[in-house]
């Protein structure tokens, strides 16, 4: 059996492993813009800690990759640009240490 719905994060993911019974369980909308959930759900549940945010230097070597090409290659390159842009913001909105922006004055 497979458990899904809302398994944000990976305390969520062995509670909900815990309460189905479930043998594995499936990740959606939370791997939007954090690709790396998927190590940090198994490094907790192998180990009980968790890991650090990625860092952005993973994170532009991510939108560096083929992840890119990949988008291009399915949309098109108008379209891909588009959509590789959408994913690599919600990516390095979740970056460890990453410079922010001041809030407008």
């Amino acid at each position: 059996m497979v458990a899904n719905g809302d398994i944000d994060s990976p305390a969520k993911a062995r509670e909900v492993l815990a309460a189905t019974g479930a043998d594995a369980i499936m990740i959606g909308r939370a791997a939007q813009g954090r690709p790396w959930i998927f190590r940090e759900i198994a490094h907790f549940l192998a180990t009980g800690e968790r890991r650090a945010a990625a860092a952005v230097a993973d994170v532009k070597a991510l939108a560096a990759s083929s992840t890119c090409d990949d988008h291009y290659a399915l949309y098109g390159e108008f379209a891909g640009v588009r959509s590789a842009r959408k994913h690599i913001g919600w990516t390095l909105r979740g970056a460890a240490g990453r410079r922010r922006r001041s809030a407008p004055r």
